[in-house]
């Protein structure tokens, strides 16, 4: 069972991991394994190490394709997966020294073709009276086969 904790990133004092979970690892990739139809389960950590506070952080995640060509349909690299790839919006409250996680699932199509890819995660919150927003994808993706 495929179960590290991966380091995606850092946004102004805001740590991003990812846990894939629910898989096999990958003997030639290293990857999180999954089979079509089955469930893609991830979990997404933000631990907040600034001494700023976050009010109404939001977190959203979304599945993608490293590039596949194959005759059920072709997703050029960075695309997001056919379904349901795109998780809710959760906001949340994030003082400093807080933590938060959100668990996510992406329904695998039975009929989805072969291949790699990985879950980008994005961060929205106020700095200084202005909205920002930074995208993290995680360097360490997932396998389909």
């Amino acid at each position: 069972v495929y179960k590290r904790q991966l380091f995606v990133g850092q946004v102004k004092g805001l740590i991003v991991e990812l846990q894939y979970y629910g898989s096999a690892a990958s003997a030639t990739s290293g990857k999180a394994l999954y089979r079509p139809g089955q469930p893609l389960a991830y979990r997404i950590a933000v631990k907040n190490r600034s001494n700023q506070s976050y009010s109404a952080l939001e977190i959203q995640s979304s599945v993608h394709s490293d590039g596949v060509d194959c005759p059920a349909g072709n997703l050029p690299p960075g695309a997001r997966l056919p379904g349901s790839a795109m998780s809710p919006v959760h906001r949340v409250n994030l003082p400093p020294g807080g933590n938060h996680e959100v668990e996510a699932i992406y329904p695998i199509p039975q009929d989805i073709c072969a291949q790699t890819g990985s879950i980008r995660i994005r961060l929205q919150y106020s700095s200084a009276g202005r909205i920002q927003s930074e995208t993290l994808t995680a360097g360490t993706g997932f396998e389909i086969k």
